[in-house]
């Protein structure tokens, strides 16, 4: 009987302390939630909120002072999540919050409309807003727009104090930022004005950068007939060549007798005001990734010998198939990949 006893006064005490554990962990659950609750906010209660649908989610970019803070829920959801980021991007109604493809990759795109625009993008990465870096910095502050060029490039133009910068970046996807593919900076004043000009006038064209090394330069004009783009040769019709490329600059621009145009590549096409038909190509030394006259000296299987060109009063290097390379006043560097 003592046995029953002590068994029973057992049982009816672990039963006392399962009930009296039950409204504990009642409490922690509702505690639990109550904080999770405070994670949200409902969309109604976000003040003049900047919105854009960036894949499946929706963001909401809202003004704290001079900080821009952004909130992000399911497509569609009334209860949004903070994003553990913010920084300058204000929302004072001329700002623009919208997705833009750049090459094989899509962001959302925080842009300003002031005369020295602000760009900054942004990813999801494992459900959260995630800031992408444009060359080593959150946002980019330029003299005008930011462009997209060349696929997943993008080019934009900072002035200085004498100086005119431009900088043209590459994705990585891999390490999800813009890192820098190549920057030039013009100091002289005149060339300043012209190649801004150049850049704002047409906004598919941009600043040339290297983009072909020098000996693939040379065999493609040798044995084709073009330096970069197959379609890109003499004789063809200069309205074909612009249909097909519209990123060019100079449309009114006269060199002995002849009109040509510019384009990012660095390629001059020179055509015949009267037939309408291109009747030359140079390459400026800004579109080729090695314009060291050393180098190209070091490395050339081709014969060539250097003279002086009485037309542009500057040292030559003539070459077969009627090529010639333009040097710099020092026989330093090319400044120019010709063939007349």
């Amino acid at each position: 009987m003592k046995h029953l006893a002590f068994a029973t006064l057992t049982l009816l005490a672990l039963t006392g302390c399962q009930q009296a554990e039950k409204p504990a962990a009642e409490a922690v659950n509702q505690s639990q939630t109550a904080t999770e609750e405070k994670k949200y906010t409902k969309v109604s209660d976000l003040q003049q909120p900047l919105k854009a649908t960036y894949k499946e989610f929706d963001v909401y970019l809202v003004s704290v002072e001079d900080e821009g803070h952004f909130y992000m829920a399911k497509k569609g959801e009334d209860r949004v999540v903070q994003q553990n980021l913010s920084g300058p991007f204000v929302h004072k109604g001329e700002e623009q919050l919208v997705t833009t493809t750049i090459g094989n990759e899509t962001f959302l795109m925080y842009k300003t409309a002031t005369d020295t625009p602000m760009v900054a993008l942004f990813v999801i990465d494992e459900g959260a807003l995630k800031i992408v870096p444009i060359n080593g910095s959150d946002y980019v502050i330029a003299n005008h727009s930011v462009k997209q060029i060349d696929g997943g490039k993008l080019q934009y133009a900072i002035y200085g104090k004498g100086h005119l910068t431009f900088k043209t970046v590459e994705y990585d996807a891999n390490t999800q930022a813009f890192t820098l593919l190549a920057e030039e900076t013009i100091s002289d004043e005149q060339q300043m004005e012209s190649a801004m000009a150049a850049w704002t006038t047409n906004e598919a064209y941009y600043h040339p950068y290297p983009q072909i090394d020098i000996h693939e330069a040379i065999r493609n004009i040798s044995q084709y007939g073009y330096y970069i783009y197959p379609n890109t040769t003499e004789g063809i019709d200069i309205d074909v060549l612009t249909s097909q490329r519209p990123d060019y600059n100079f449309p009114d621009e006269y060199f002995e007798g002849g009109k040509y145009i510019h384009y990012g590549t660095g390629e001059y096409v020179f055509f015949d005001p009267n037939t309408n038909l291109i009747s030359g190509l140079w390459l400026s030394g800004s579109g080729l990734k090695n314009t060291s006259y050393a180098d190209f000296i070091a490395t050339t299987t081709l014969p060539y010998h250097q003279e002086y060109d009485q037309f542009f009063s500057a040292q030559s290097v003539a070459l077969p198939d009627g090529v010639r390379l333009l040097l710099d006043d020092t026989s330093t560097n090319v400044t120019m990949v010709m063939k007349y």
